[in-house]
């Protein structure tokens, strides 16, 4: 491999993307004789001509067009490994593992990452789905530098700090042809307990503890969102659900809100990024706090 690959990738790129060897030589600040002894070498050292040099403008041979996608994969690669280089000499950390509840919106989360991987993506994240206790536990026990949690009982650990980032108000759903949303009149609350709630929960639950959310005796429990919403869907049971997770059920028809007299102020899901006290995430671990509240609508 020459010693100046990457030098020569990057001016035969440019020259592509330029279409002329006297503008890429302005670019790089360079004479054009030495861009041109550049790309003679290059083509010397593969024994394969990368532009067609009679006509007016160098056009890409069919093998220019080829390695100019592997050239692109090599500089891209390496523009990364300089970005992460950088970033570990200012003592950032590049591989976040991010632990999440259950109940935070898959869409929500996608797009918090989709725009943080646009501003880093030399940062690798390892995403794991559990319970509330687990993430609080998770964070606090050094195992992932961030959790999201759901803040209902707030943040009870004394080692973990964090902020909101999400807050969501909940609403009582079903498919259009289950009974509670057929009613002729605003639903009470003995006519939600007298239908089977689909209730999202991870792990046994406890029914010592009260919970507003907990209505029926007749109760099924999932630990996604996703398998909560096929189950209402399908007519097994009524929900409390997140709007933004069920907004564009509710837009197709596929969900209704059950109009319940008992609740005409819908209550708030508030979430939080959190973290370790004594490990305070750097300028990359708030960017990606920054960004998850960005896509929540909390800038």
């Amino acid at each position: 491999m020459h010693p100046n690959l990457l030098e020569q990738l990057r001016t035969f790129r440019l020259i592509a993307e330029t279409g002329s060897f006297s503008r890429a030589a302005r670019e790089l600040g360079r004479a054009v004789s030495a861009v041109s002894y550049t790309i003679a070498t290059l083509e010397e050292q593969l024994g394969l001509t990368l532009f067609d040099r009679g006509q007016r403008r160098p056009v890409l041979t069919s093998e220019g067009r080829t390695l100019l996608q592997d050239a692109e994969i090599i500089l891209r690669r390496t523009a990364l490994l300089d970005s992460r280089v950088r970033a570990m000499r200012d003592g950032e950390n590049t591989d976040f593992s991010l632990v999440v509840e259950t109940s935070f919106p898959d869409g929500l989360l996608a797009s918090g990452l989709a725009r943080f991987s646009a501003l880093h993506p030399y940062v690798s994240i390892a995403v794991t789905r559990t319970s509330a206790k687990s993430v609080e536990a998770r964070v606090a026990g050094g195992e992932a530098a961030l959790g999201i949690v759901l803040m209902d009982a707030g943040l009870q650990n004394n080692r973990i700090d964090g902020t909101q980032i999400a807050a969501d108000s909940i609403a009582p759903v079903a498919s259009p042809s289950h009974p509670l949303a057929r009613l002729n009149r605003p639903a009470r609350t003995e006519d939600l307990d007298s239908h089977r709630q689909v209730h999202l929960h991870d792990g046994p639950l406890d029914r010592r503890d009260f919970d507003y959310r907990v209505h029926g005796t007749d109760l099924w429990l999932v630990d996604n969102l996703g398998e909560q919403a096929a189950f209402v869907k399908s007519g097994i049971g009524w929900a409390f659900m997140p709007r933004g997770a069920v907004h564009s059920a509710l837009a197709a028809g596929e969900m209704v809100v059950i109009d319940w007299e008992d609740m005409r102020v819908p209550p708030l899901r508030r979430y939080a990024a959190i973290w370790r006290r004594e490990h305070a995430p750097g300028e990359i671990g708030m960017s990606l706090v920054h960004r998850l509240a960005e896509a929540a609508g909390n800038p």
